[in-house]
């Protein structure tokens, strides 16, 4: 039986890095009834296409019944090792391949978190910077499909290189892949690849939700979400049909969700990155109803 509820109906979290998707998986995995994955899963959404060099997958072209079958199978096993009955996975580059995710996990419901495209790009340039833990590395490394550990070894190792070549202060690759995306950010500063990342991220998920089934995709607001954690898990107790009215529960989640991030991106540029942070994403922020 639990092995069947991973097959129809896995939640699935997307969203521009930084966007607080982890923040929302943590917060569902206090539910007595829901297993969050302890990692993001890009290697084994990615099963079957590591030579790929980026994470816009097409059901038609990248996706075959093996595959599929061997990436519900993973899943499968993290629930019926949990006891659980719902799991939760947070992978941020499945916002570019909504229709791919679909086509595996086809009952999946999608939550897709959308937050100011000012603050994802100052949040992102700060973790394009951050130096990772071996620790963090290795329970990564456990994610990788066994066939594909080679050829992901060699690529950290080249990103690397060309870390210590272009002597930058910030890793080769972090966050979701388009094509084109090494050659960007061997040209472009980095505020412009977070202010990409985003932007396509937004533009990617947008393209493809009507692809889903009805009541099988959801957005929620992350401005609105942490300024009012309670409304926004009654709109996620309607999508998922679970229950998330206990008190322990709300008390527990709503201790870990603040507002303090809200504003912290109006410090991190100054008014020339504004002008050109404005050409990049200007458009969609409007489109969104971003001030």
């Amino acid at each position: 039986m639990k092995a069947a509820r991973v097959l129809k109906c896995p939640i699935i979290i997307v969203g521009a890095g930084r966007s607080g998707t982890t923040m929302i998986k943590d917060a569902l995995s206090y539910h007595p009834d829901i297993c969050a994955t302890p990692y993001e899963l890009n290697y084994l959404w990615r099963y079957g296409n590591s030579r790929l060099s980026h994470d816009m997958l097409d059901p038609e072209q990248h996706l075959s019944p093996r595959k599929a079958k061997y990436i519900r199978g993973k899943l499968e096993k993290m629930l019926i090792l949990s006891g659980k009955q719902y799991l939760v996975e947070k992978t941020v580059a499945n916002v570019l391949r909504l229709s791919y995710v679909h086509g595996i996990c086809p009952d999946g419901k999608v939550i897709h978190i959308i937050r100011d495209g000012r603050a994802v790009t100052a949040s992102a340039m700060i973790r394009w910077k951050a130096r990772a833990t071996s620790s963090y590395l290795m329970s990564k490394g456990l994610t990788i499909p066994p066939l594909d550990i080679p050829r992901v070894g060699l690529s950290f190792l080249l990103n690397r290189i060309k870390r210590r070549i272009r002597k930058r202060d910030y890793i080769q690759s972090w966050g979701p892949r388009w094509p084109g995306f090494d050659e960007d950010v061997a040209r472009l500063p980095l505020m412009e690849i977070c202010a990409m990342q985003w932007k396509k991220s937004i533009e990617s998920a947008s393209s493809q939700r009507h692809t889903l089934p009805k009541g099988q995709y959801t957005e929620i607001r992350y401005e609105e979400f942490v300024t009012d954690p309670s409304r926004g898990f009654d709109q996620l107790s309607e999508f998922l049909s679970i229950d998330f009215s206990a008190p322990a529960f709300k008390s527990q989640i709503e201790e870990g969700i603040t507002t303090s991030s809200l504003d912290k991106w109006k410090t991190s540029f100054s008014g020339q990155d504004m002008n050109r942070l404005y050409s990049i994403i200007g458009q969609t922020l409007g489109t969104l109803g971003y001030e």
